[in-house]
């Protein structure tokens, strides 16, 4: 199976402990594409600092080609976050960095490279200028969509019919609400709705019945990249079985492998200490 992962990076500020790790939704996804033995492909922009040299240096280590990224002049994002009880809580960020605020554009070289892929994985917080997801839609490759918990229906109703999957984080939601909200997932045009609930689990809907499935008991040590590594396992397991049925073999290997990732710090390891008062970049940034 080989993946694509296009969008957004940044780096995840620990101040409770002075240590940044690499993330963004799809900067982990593209490593965990490759944690799984497949190919990974990683499109996104960098900026020039050294947060941002670290970023490349951690996909490059893991083996993720990043041969269609491109380097601008600016910094890299952050997030500052916490942990409270090994689930990580994001306090405040710097909008983004150059990742955030350079949307991608998709040339046609971008579009004959990407075709080479089996699946895109994508989200909400990948920037695209206008027509971006339309240009995905049309060179026919699957697209596993994160829309993270930040949705509205509009997004829904914008997004859903040029992907595959759409996954959606639904913790504290009513089971009724979630239920409607996939179908309406796959009502707008998407294969699959996936929806994470925290503890207590995931729930599908593939547009003729409901599947549910509970987490993976392990010892949490982060849950930073839980999401992300669900989604990245569920879309390369269903994919490969989807001529058996196979979402309930997905949900099995998904909360598998994302129990794992919540067994290591930040999303992907990789660490970065540094000394001095980070925060003071975000500003008055929420």
């Amino acid at each position: 199976m080989k993946t694509i992962s296009i969008g957004f990076n940044t780096m995840d500020v620990y101040e409770h402990q002075q240590v940044m790790y690499p993330g963004g939704n799809e900067l982990n996804t593209s490593i965990y594409a490759k944690w799984l033995e497949g190919e990974s492909g990683y499109l996104g922009y960098f900026g020039d600092d050294d947060r941002s040299k670290h970023l490349i240096y951690t996909l490059a280590y893991n083996g993720v080609d990043i041969s269609r990224c491109k380097y601008l002049k600016g910094r890299s994002g952050i997030a500052i976050t916490n942990l409270v009880d090994g689930e990580r809580v994001f306090i405040r960020t710097n909008g983004g960095g150059v990742s955030a605020k350079n949307p991608i554009c998709l040339e046609e070289e971008d579009l004959e490279y990407i075709q080479r892929f089996d699946l895109i994985l994508t989200g909400y917080y990948a920037s695209y200028e206008a027509g971006g997801l339309g240009k995905l839609k049309r060179i026919g490759v699957p697209v596993a969509y994160d829309f993270s918990e930040e949705f509205t229906s509009d997004d829904l109703k914008e997004v859903c019919p040029g992907i595959c999957m759409g996954f959606m984080s639904c913790s504290g939601r009513r089971e009724e609400e979630i239920r409607s909200l996939l179908k309406d997932v796959v009502g707008y045009g998407a294969k699959i709705a996936v929806a994470t609930r925290g503890e207590e689990g995931q729930l599908v809907y593939d547009g003729q019945k409901f599947y549910s499935h509970s987490i993976v008991q392990e010892k949490v040590i982060d849950t930073m990249g839980a999401g992300d590594s669900f989604m990245t396992a569920f879309a390369i397991a269903y994919l490969k079985n989807r001529k058996k049925g196979g979402i309930g073999n997905a949900l099995e290997e998904a909360s598998g492998f994302a129990a794992k990732v919540c067994g290591i710090k930040g999303a992907v390891g990789m660490g970065l200490p540094y000394e001095g008062e980070i925060a003071d970049e975000c500003g008055g940034c929420a």
